[in-house]
């Protein structure tokens, strides 16, 4: 993400830094927003599948199949693994795939129970463990995704208080120098700081949560 702070001469460290701070916000709220969007369309997914196949194990019919085609589990982070089976409804042959997960092994001619969907039976699942499949990795994947977009966001409103709190205090001339992930603060402070991170001298405001406004960077982060 770009850096933006902007150059200390366009206003002194405060006002650059608050600036920084308006502008961050924007950035937080819209990375917040996205990643509810995510978690939404995430957990309602999962809502959805668990709803069908709740529905179809409640009101489904129960029919004992003969697997003719077997994909078991047999690697980490499997999330295809499936049986096709086949069976007899209303005299007509049916074939319908249905999910499994690792512990599930079937065989080649195995009976097998599944419940399917009496308006569409090749809509089934195994009666004793369904398994959402690939659809529930899916959701599973933006659920995941939506938490990592919200970290950032969740930390920058976070902090915002305690930034501005800061900048009503007074600022300390020290020297930034970068150490790993953090960055080291005169002779006695280290922090790890968000943003584009100062190296050189800056301007600290702040004890608890630290405000490192530089040259042309502004970084924040706790103690």
């Amino acid at each position: 993400m770009r850096d933006l702070g902007e150059p200390v001469g366009a206003g002194g460290p405060v006002v650059v830094a608050r600036r920084y701070l308006r502008r961050r916000l924007v950035v937080d709220l819209v990375l917040l927003g996205v990643a509810a969007l995510l978690l939404g369309a995430g957990v309602g997914g999962f809502v959805f599948l668990g709803v069908q196949s709740g529905r179809l194990a409640h009101d489904g019919v129960v029919a004992t199949a003969t697997a003719i085609e077997v994909d078991n589990y047999t690697r980490r982070f499997q999330f295809d693994a499936h049986v096709v089976v086949t069976f007899r409804v209303a005299g007509e042959v049916v074939e319908a795939r249905c999910y499994t997960g690792p512990g599930d092994q079937f065989v080649v001619g195995q009976p097998v129970v599944v419940v399917y969907d009496p308006d569409d039976p090749t809509t089934a699942q195994l009666a004793g463990d369904p398994q959402l499949g690939p659809a529930g990795v899916a959701f599973l994947g933006l659920v995941v995704l939506g938490i990592l977009v919200a970290l950032p966001g969740a930390y920058g409103v976070w902090t915002r208080r305690g930034a501005g709190k800061a900048l009503g205090g007074s600022g300390r001339e020290m020297t930034a120098r970068r150490a790993g992930r953090r960055t080291a603060l005169g002779d006695e402070l280290t922090v790890r700081l968000h943003g584009r991170r100062p190296d050189g001298p800056v301007t600290v405001f702040g004890d608890r949560t630290i405000v490192a406004v530089g040259r042309d960077h502004v970084a924040v982060g706790r103690r």
